[in-house]
């Protein structure tokens, strides 16, 4: 019975481990998502400092 009650704490553990792995992927990947989309939604910005760098090196 302590056997059967020990497994299943650590399943449950294990579980709730997964969940908040899962959980901070989605966070991370939404992280890196609306990163992106801040620098799409900015080209005519991120094109000029571009150019204004390769002038520069010019």
């Amino acid at each position: 019975v302590v056997l059967l009650m020990t497994f299943s704490a650590s399943l449950d553990l294990l579980h709730s481990l997964c969940l908040s792995w899962l959980v901070n992927i989605s966070n991370r990947r939404g992280y890196l998502l609306s990163n992106v989309n801040v620098f799409i939604s900015r080209p005519q910005r991120n094109i000029s400092t571009v150019r204004r760098h390769i002038s520069v090196f010019r």
